[in-house]
């Protein structure tokens, strides 16, 4: 989907724990009485707000709507997921960019970038990324530079839920980090803000499972 610059994958994304450089994990709140059975009774929509009742009360905030929302089920363990495509760090900032809520066990984990020296208070003040005006023009910048054939985040947003990659972007002073990744692969390299220049290329294969191979399956209704 990317340019020469960017990296092309077309493979299902589907991993047990929300990818990130960093996750933290905590009890959830009770849900009294609840089974893979009865869960798996309720529709999606109903399965999710149980997911966004826990995070309500564990962080006192919702996953925003627009974050992808998955459900899978298997015969012991009921997972809502929410996730974004692309996340954007920008400099000085920290924030959740996705949570995976364990109906079944009670667990959530949550899926934060720091990309500040000051969190004081660890993960009890961070909020979910919801992408700013400034943040759009960071990556129409960015899409420019590698000659991407999408040109604006809403466009490259909706590519990469199509084509189940991810990309993550984290700004520096004078670059950006950028990771694209897939089922199988991670690319990683440098884009220096001023010249437009790629540094430091990486690429690395992935040993991951789908969710079907660990035994889940989607509830999509």
């Amino acid at each position: 989907m990317f340019s020469s610059a960017l990296f092309k994958f077309v493979c299902p994304f589907l991993i047990l724990l929300i990818m990130s450089n960093c996750t933290s994990s905590r009890q959830a709140t009770k849900i009294e009485n609840a089974t893979v059975e009865k869960i798996k009774k309720l529709d999606k929509k109903s399965i999710i707000k149980m997911g966004q009742n826990i995070l309500k009360q564990e962080i006192g905030e919702n996953a925003p709507d627009f974050y992808e929302q998955k459900v899978y089920a298997n015969a012991s363990s009921v997972l809502v997921q929410f996730q974004v495509p692309l996340k954007f760090a920008a400099l000085n900032s920290n924030y959740y960019y996705g949570a995976s809520i364990e109906l079944i066990s009670k667990s959530l984990t949550l899926d934060p970038i720091f990309n500040s020296d000051s969190v004081s208070n660890g993960l009890d003040y961070l909020s979910f990324y919801r992408p700013t005006k400034s943040d759009h023009r960071s990556i129409e910048d960015i899409l420019h530079k590698i000659n991407s054939p999408y040109k604006s985040m809403r466009k490259i947003w909706r590519a990469l839920i199509d084509q189940h990659e991810r990309l993550t972007v984290i700004e520096k002073e004078n670059y950006y980090e950028i990771e694209s990744l897939s089922q199988h692969q991670s690319s990683r390299f440098k884009l220096m803000k001023g010249s437009g220049e790629t540094l430091n290329r990486s690429h690395r294969h992935l040993k991951s499972q789908t969710m079907k191979e660990m035994g889940y399956v989607e509830i999509k209704k």
